[in-house]
């Protein structure tokens, strides 16, 4: 089930004109939904890997909109979820981080004040978020947070390392945030701040090709004007474009004629929120089957034939072999082939296990078994079963034309 097949996905395309809906309806059928289970499953990987790396318990907070008045109230009293009526996506945030504690008290602290930080000598604190897009509402969170003269010297010390987690975000909201405690001595990126993703919520597939890209934009931007709905969301905000949408909630760095609603034009998903007639489209199943479609789409194979001739484990590790011919960084070989960044470390310490890789280059085996790849790719319709003779037994075009256009778009 898609979302231009349900019934207020088509209502939806159908207030473009008769020549646009072709574009409309392949917006909406490329964004990337993540369901909650998805969300719920890979924010935990991400906590659960610093806690394994840390010497004191985490504490976790749930990032919310900054106000004017401190987060934390004194040292002894916990900070407010939110200090407003309106909770948004940190209501669901908050659901994880006390699922964390209860299910693992020593590793994880829930929201605690900084009495407790101090009790506990924690060193790790992990701010969540299920994206950073723009970078304000993180930067912002931030520089509330830490406005604690106990814990800017407990920073200063380097005492404390601070973790910003997310599902998705963009290169310039990870490096806003990283800027966020900067000061004029000390300018630029925080040595002591990182931010933890899995995905880019940017364009991607076929819609990061450079046509239907720029015909996305115009897209966005005339129907925004025309329907009067605010320039700084024509685009998203930000000018983000992102094409993630959550099962909780649709951010606002995504096109406004998604989410936005004014007089003359209903979105997809009115002020964010996601209607529950929309959820099938959330199936994980489902979402599965389009995103292997999408990976087939970028290897320049049939998704069936890739099923059929060789296996899953295979065309990633082909594909991030690929990728790190071109790439070096981790986040954007995974932004290259569409894949998770936890699936793309793990992928790259199989391949040094098999001496394809060693650091962030490949090996004179590796080459050689990419090249290979690539030669066997011209026979993908015409093969029944792969070669014998293939270690990683992929018979697909990863085409290197494909990998530059990557590179040179990141």
């Amino acid at each position: 089930m898609t979302l231009v097949s349900l019934e207020q996905g088509a209502k939806w395309v159908a207030q473009f004109q008769e020549h646009d809906r072709p574009l409309a309806s392949d917006l909406i059928t490329g964004l990337y939904l993540v369901s909650a289970n998805e969300f719920r499953r890979t924010i935990t990987q991400l906590a659960e890997k610093i806690a394994e790396q840390s010497e004191s318990p985490i504490a976790a907070y749930a990032i919310r909109e900054a106000t004017a008045s401190p987060f934390f109230p004194d040292r002894k009293r916990a900070p407010r979820l939110a200090p407003s009526r309106r909770v948004g996506s940190e209501g669901l945030v908050a659901n994880i981080i006390s699922t964390w504690s209860d299910g693992n008290p020593e590793s994880f602290l829930n929201h605690p004040p900084i009495s407790t930080l101090k009790k506990k000598e924690v060193r790790d604190i992990v701010l969540v978020d299920d994206i950073v897009g723009s970078g304000k509402r993180a930067s912002d969170f931030l520089r509330s947070f830490m406005r604690s003269p106990t814990l800017r010297s407990w920073r200063s010390y380097g005492l404390l390392r601070i973790h910003v987690l997310a599902y998705a975000a963009s290169h310039v909201g990870e490096r806003k945030t990283r800027e966020a405690l900067a000061t004029k001595k000390k300018p630029g990126l925080a040595g002591n701040v990182d931010v933890q993703f899995v995905r880019r919520p940017g364009l991607y597939g076929q819609l990061a090709l450079p046509m239907t890209a720029e015909s996305i934009k115009l897209l966005c931007a005339g129907y925004g004007k025309n329907h009067k709905i605010p320039f700084k969301y024509h685009l998203g905000f930000g000018n983000a474009l992102s094409t993630i949408v959550f099962e909780h909630k649709c951010p606002n760095t995504a096109p406004g004629i998604l989410w936005h609603k004014t007089k003359t034009w209903t979105p997809l998903f009115p002020g964010g929120a996601v209607p529950h007639s929309l959820t099938p489209a959330f199936n994980e199943g489902q979402l599965l089957a389009r995103r292997k479609a999408s990976a087939a789409l970028f290897l320049k194979a049939d998704a069936q034939e890739l099923e059929r001739l060789t296996s899953g484990e295979g065309v990633k590790l082909l594909l991030t072999l690929g990728a790190l011919a071109k790439l070096r960084n981790e986040a954007r070989v995974a932004e290259a082939v569409d894949l998770p960044l936890l699936e793309i470390q793990r992928l790259l310490q199989v391949a040094q296990q098999a001496g394809f890789v060693s650091g962030r280059s490949l090996t004179a085996e590796g080459r050689a078994e990419l090249h290979h790849a690539k030669k066997l790719g011209f026979f993908l319709k015409k093969c029944v079963h792969p070669p014998a003779h293939s270690s990683i037994l992929v018979v697909v075009a990863a085409r290197e034309e494909s990998l530059e256009y990557r590179s040179r778009r990141l």
